[in-house]
């Protein structure tokens, strides 16, 4: 069922009330574990990881404390079942998208056709910005995920290769995430409240695709400036 009412709710109470939806429209078919793994997830993104209690989360889950520990054998490994669940989601939906099974035309559709991104989005900002262990090992993650992709792409004749596959599958990892951790704000720069509003969406979209596709140079003058020595001895020899 699309929920197409998603794109238009705030940052804060779409988390919630999504996966209030979910769980109300999904109550009959879902495991438990997944239900108590929405119900994580959601928390986790809302109050925090050190601020979230299994108490909690199994209140959420409408279960008792003991079978989430059962499920999940403890909060870290919850939160390990969180991200596994955010990573495989990623995964899955950028290969879907560069071998060509998956066509969309703006993000608002992507968004009501996958309502489940606003609050996975909603966790990877919310456990990345903690800059711990935990931050890192998803981080790790994520920039093997870009670096899959990438690799797909430039085999498919899609993306350029390039000398330093690791570095720019990083450098792009780092892209998506401060879009995760700063998108309350970017929201707040262009107008909205959430960015899966289509006005703020759409301009965002439409932006970086522009940068993607050609760039934002005029010519190689600024690359020239900032050039290391290096690597022009380099290229000479």
């Amino acid at each position: 069922m699309r929920l197409f009412c998603v794109p238009e709710v705030t940052a804060h109470s779409g988390c919630q009330a999504l996966n209030r939806c979910l769980t109300l429209l999904n109550v009959r078919t879902t495991s438990t574990s997944d239900r108590i793994r929405t119900a994580a997830l959601e928390l986790f993104a809302r109050q925090g990881y050190a601020g979230t209690s299994v108490r909690q989360v199994a209140g959420e889950a409408e279960v008792s404390p003991g079978l989430v520990i059962h499920h999940f054998g403890s909060k870290d490994g919850l939160r390990r079942a969180c991200d596994e669940h955010a990573i495989a989601f990623i995964r899955r939906e950028r290969s879907e998208i560069l071998i060509g099974r998956s066509v969309f035309s703006t993000t608002a559709q992507f968004v009501a056709d996958h309502p489940e991104i606003i609050p996975i989005s909603r966790y990877l900002g919310r456990m990345l910005g903690n800059n711990d262990e935990a931050a890192r090992a998803l981080f790790d993650r994520l920039v093997d995920a870009a670096a899959d992709a990438l690799d797909t792409g430039v085999r498919a004749g899609l993306i350029r290769p390039t000398d330093d596959p690791e570095a720019r599958a990083v450098g792009m990892a780092a892209w998506n995430a401060s879009s995760l951790v700063l998108g309350d704000l970017v929201a707040a720069r262009l107008g909205g409240d959430s960015v899966y509003q289509p006005e703020v969406s759409g301009r965002i979209e439409r932006v970086l695709l522009d940068i993607y596709r050609r760039g934002v140079l005029t010519d190689d003058t600024l690359i020239k400036a900032i050039r290391m020595p290096e690597v022009d001895q380099q290229e000479e020899s």
